[in-house]
């Protein structure tokens, strides 16, 4: 994949990331120094890391180097507009996540809130394909999907995490310019 047009830089101070429930390790045999949230008290549950090398910059769970849509999505207010879906179990209430899809060529990205209308999700052709589809036409268009789209669901803590990191200008999204 050719470099993308933006990241996001974290601009605050490394040593700080500790009080924000931030964990310091190395990774890699080359010891790039990250920091990494999880979030729900779960160990395995969704995260953010910070990277210090080239400069430090956000990386928001399966996003990865995407990150930079969802949070120039959340600076711009454009997340205070969705509308989490009901819940499909018997308890009612609201979920607490929302499905994005990102177009990995031209670097668009859907949110599937309460609102999106399910027939224009880009997987929709694939869940109710036609009759008479051949096994290579459906290879053919799951090849498709799968080059362009990438499908991540967040929990709503994770967009309150890029609000906060936002609000106290720890993180910016900036024109990728880093060498590497």
């Amino acid at each position: 994949m050719d470099r993308l047009p933006f990241y996001v830089k974290y601009t605050g101070a490394f040593r700080d990331l500790k009080g924000r429930g931030y964990k310091f390790w190395k990774a890699f045999a080359s010891n790039y120094r990250v920091y990494t949230k999880r979030f729900n008290g779960q160990e395995y549950g969704q995260w953010t890391n910070i990277w210090q090398h080239h400069g430090g910059y956000l990386e928001v769970d399966n996003f990865m180097e995407f990150t930079w849509l969802i949070v120039g999505t959340v600076a711009r207010g454009e997340h205070k507009h969705w509308v989490y879906p009901d819940s499909i179990f018997r308890d009612g209430g609201k979920l607490d996540s929302l499905t994005f899809y990102v177009n990995m060529k031209d670097f668009t990205m859907l949110v599937d809130d309460a609102n999106f209308p399910y027939e224009q999700t880009p997987d929709y052709h694939l869940r109710h394909r036609k009759e008479g589809i051949t096994k290579e036409e459906l290879d053919a268009m799951y090849e498709e999907y799968y080059d362009t789209w990438r499908q991540i669901s967040l929990k709503s803590y994770i967009i309150q995490e890029i609000e906060d990191l936002l609000a106290d200008g720890l993180i910016a999204v900036v024109p990728d310019e880093r060498k590497y």
